[in-house]
């Protein structure tokens, strides 16, 4: 009977620490979201590390990375019309990057 009770105190403890460990964790993540061409390519490079993220535009234009480490990031929309971006992400923030649309309108 002891032994079962450590076992489940032991089995108690790891899932307390886990999950103070994923709490701690989260706040340092960050996230770049915005608005682009709806179904645009998206490509995010992070240049302190050399990782690279690809996103795709929803049907309404909007688009957001998956969780990022802060550091110095390029962002680009696939076209022709649309120029790389260089950012700065802080730990536990979200930077709002919207991109230029690549219309015929605005670009003759």
């Amino acid at each position: 009977m002891f032994r079962i009770a450590r076992t489940v105190s032991y089995a108690a403890a790891l899932l307390a620490f886990a999950v103070t460990a994923n709490a701690v964790d989260a706040p340092s993540k960050s996230y770049i979201y915005g608005a682009a061409d709806p179904g645009a390519q998206i490509v995010v490079i992070n240049l302190d590390s050399g990782s690279i993220v690809g996103v795709v535009a929803k049907a309404d234009g909007t688009y957001r990375t998956d969780a990022l480490d802060a550091g110095h990031y390029r962002i680009a929309e696939k076209g022709a019309y649309h120029a790389p971006r260089e950012l700065s992400v802080v730990a536990g923030q979200s930077t709002n990057v919207d991109l230029m649309p690549a219309s015929s309108s605005q670009h003759p």
